[in-house]
C-alpha cells in the first residue's frame, strides 16, 4: 500500500506553493500597473536568479552527486532515533557512521 501524505503536509504544501509563485505574481501585477520599466525590472531579476541555477547550479550537483567522497559526507553524522525505548522511556539515539 502506497504512504499516505498527511492533511497538514499538504496544507503547507499549498501554502508554499501560493507564496512562491501566486503572491509575487500578485505583487507583480498590482504593483506594476502603470510603472513603465517595472516588469522588465521584474524579468531581469526572474531571469538573474533563473538562468545560473539551470546552468551552473544543476550541472554541478549532478557532476558530484555520483562522487563517492559527496555520498559520504551526506551520510556522515546521521542520527536516528529507534523505535525501542530508551532509559525514561525515549527512543535511544543511534549515531550512524559513514562508512557503513
Amino acid at each position: 500500500m502506497a504512504p499516505v501524505i498527511p492533511a497538514s503536509n499538504l496544507v503547507a504544501m499549498a501554502a508554499t506553493l501560493c507564496v512562491c509563485f501566486f503572491f509575487p505574481a500578485l505583487l507583480w501585477f498590482l504593483l506594476g500597473r502603470g510603472r513603465p520599466g517595472f516588469s522588465r525590472a521584474v524579468l531581469a531579476g526572474t531571469a538573474g536568479f533563473v538562468v545560473p541555477q539551470l546552468l551552473l547550479r544543476l550541472p554541478l550537483l549532478q557532476l558530484i552527486s555520483g562522487q563517492g567522497w559527496y555520498l559520504r559526507t551526506l551520510g556522515a553524522g546521521a542520527v536516528v532515533q529507534t523505535e525501542r525505548g530508551g532509559p525514561e522511556g525515549r527512543g535511544d539515539l543511534l549515531q550512524i557512521d559513514a562508512d557503513e
